[in-house]
């Protein structure tokens, strides 16, 4: 079995991610199996052992030009199932992020939700505003160091929403002036909104209010996307 070691200097974090992590497995998420009972003392650190994950980054997947824009939105689909069960029982990520999502490899045959593997859960601990998360998926509670909730979240897949349609960062993020927040977030202009882009910005204009309490929850976005993906409405319209 090929074994992925990870190193804390923090006893303390160490612990929490590892049982943090143990939780998520037990509900159902999809993310590497631990091995052993808990972290091991190595020298001065403390490290956790779990199954290596064998994959690509959903960040390498997107940036693929022959992977078609309708599979990469299912892969967002099971990501935020995966969110959806870990909010079931007010577990946060935090730091969610392309980076973040293994797609595991495959020969042939759709994506599923068995092939989509959350990783990285050192922050799904942190109740408060500290935290790590990449500048470039900051949400509108980093960038005000306003208190993370679940909602924090579900503004992420609204922005990976973005970045699957449309193969960048929303302007938004791009500007550090909260200022930037008060006209409503919204997609990018094109020529012809055909009735998968309405469909999709709704869906992300749902996502992205800077009041959190105005944002939908992790399982409207999966039960809305789903629908999107599944509907013979607009099969003509994915590139």
């Amino acid at each position: 079995m090929d074994v992925f070691v990870k190193e804390f200097v923090d006893k303390k974090k160490a612990y929490e991610e590892f049982n943090t992590q143990k939780r998520l497995y037990e509900i159902g998420v999809k993310c590497p199996k631990l091995i052993g009972d808990g972290p091991e003392k190595r020298g001065d650190k403390f490290i956790i052992k779990m199954e290596n994950v064998n994959g690509t980054s959903f960040r390498d997947f997107l940036n693929k030009k022959y992977i078609s824009k309708r599979k990469k939105m299912f892969c967002l689909l099971f990501i935020s199932e995966n969110i959806k069960i870990m909010h079931s029982k007010t577990i946060k990520h935090l730091d969610l992020k392309p980076e973040n999502v293994i797609i595991l490899e495959k020969k042939q045959g759709p994506i599923t939700f068995n092939d989509v593997i959350l990783i990285d859960f050192g922050n799904s601990f942190i109740f408060g505003i500290e935290n790590d998360n990449t500048k470039e998926y900051r949400t509108f509670e980093h960038r005000t160091l306003k208190a993370l909730t679940l909602k924090t979240d579900v503004q992420v897949l609204g922005i990976m929403l973005y970045e699957v349609y449309f193969g960048k960062l929303p302007n938004l993020l791009l500007s550090y002036d909260s200022k930037a927040w008060d006209e409503e977030p919204k997609f990018d202009d094109v020529e012809e909104k055909n009735p998968l882009y309405i469909a999709l910005e709704n869906l992300y204009k749902k996502c992205m209010s800077e009041d959190k309490d105005k944002r939908i929850t992790s399982k409207e976005f999966y039960d809305i996307l789903k629908r999107i993906l599944y509907s013979k409405e607009y099969n003509n319209y994915w590139v």
